[in-house]
């Protein structure tokens, strides 16, 4: 069964990204369940398994460049819109990336699936596990802008790569770029049941930004502030569609108390200062009646 399910896995991959014209036979939905049932079968499937048949099949680390353009596939959000300078900045954190090793090798996993959480991730760590810290939810993203906060989409798209920085009228809180679609929940509840039975770093960072971004969200005005920020893409439906599978995949869902520590409490700091909800509001005014 696994030589037969490997067989297959392969062989699509390569028809998908190689050879498109080869699956003419399917539609375009079947297609596109299809990508998204092969990720959820790789988690049953061990990399040595493909890794022998990789070596008969592909030359050299053809087949690794296969299963890794997949991911990034399946990955895949629409481009950023920037400046050059933004755009400059990157490729530099591109090429970081790439002599890095973030395209990982298959000796670093046992399985595709781990793989591709891995790259969710890129792999990092919650820096601190010592203290002992409680999650507060943060204010939602409707109620961050009315104090003058705008949200920016990230340079390396990571999960774990959530920062605020304060500015004299309020603040800037850096997030990575996330698409909702139909698939959606199936693939984001099987990664938060990977890290909760069979991670064992602990570490949660899937759950917990799932976790975060339900904070975050209250209703469909959250889900449209976000959209027009370039943070969500809503490719399911109405923006109330996208709030309600978020709080329902977030539901008794626990998350690492550390992650994003550091940017929950900036922005609980920025709302103990100035009353920038005042100065927002009064440079909205003058903005629309100069």
């Amino acid at each position: 069964m696994l030589f037969l399910d490997g067989c297959f896995i392969l062989q699509f991959l390569f028809s998908f990204l190689r050879k498109p014209q080869n699956l003419n036979m399917f539609l375009v939905e079947e297609v596109y369940y299809i990508k998204l049932s092969l990720l959820l079968l790789s988690r049953q499937l061990p990399f040595p398994v493909l890794q022998s048949l990789m070596s008969l099949r592909f030359k050299e680390e053809e087949g690794m460049e296969l299963i890794n353009d997949f991911i990034d596939h399946i990955r895949a959000v629409p481009p950023q819109q920037g400046s050059s300078k933004e755009a400059i900045a990157k490729v530099c954190s591109l090429l970081y990336l790439v002599t890095t090793g973030a395209r990982i090798s298959r000796s670093a996993c046992s399985s595709p699936f781990e793989l591709f959480h891995r790259k969710l991730i890129n792999n990092r760590k919650v820096i601190d596990h010592s203290q002992t810290r409680t999650w507060h939810a943060s204010r939602s993203a409707k109620d961050l802008k009315a104090t003058g906060i705008r949200f920016r989409p990230n340079r390396t798209n990571d999960l774990t790569d959530v920062k605020f920085k304060s500015t004299v009228l309020g603040g800037i809180l850096e997030l990575p770029r996330f698409t909702i679609d139909v698939s959606s929940e199936s693939l984001l509840l099987h990664l938060m049941e990977y890290e909760r039975v069979v991670d064992t770093s602990g570490e949660l960072w899937v759950t917990s930004y799932i976790c975060f971004l339900d904070s975050l969200i209250q209703d469909a005005e959250d889900v449209k502030v976000l959209r027009s920020e370039g943070i969500l893409f809503n490719n399911l439906g109405r923006d109330q569609q996208v709030a309600d599978l978020i709080h329902e995949m977030a539901k008794h869902r626990l998350p690492n108390r550390c992650a994003y520590s550091d940017a929950r409490q900036r922005i609980g700091s920025h709302h103990k200062g100035i009353n920038k909800e005042w100065i927002a509001e009064r440079l909205r005014v003058y903005l629309t009646n100069p």
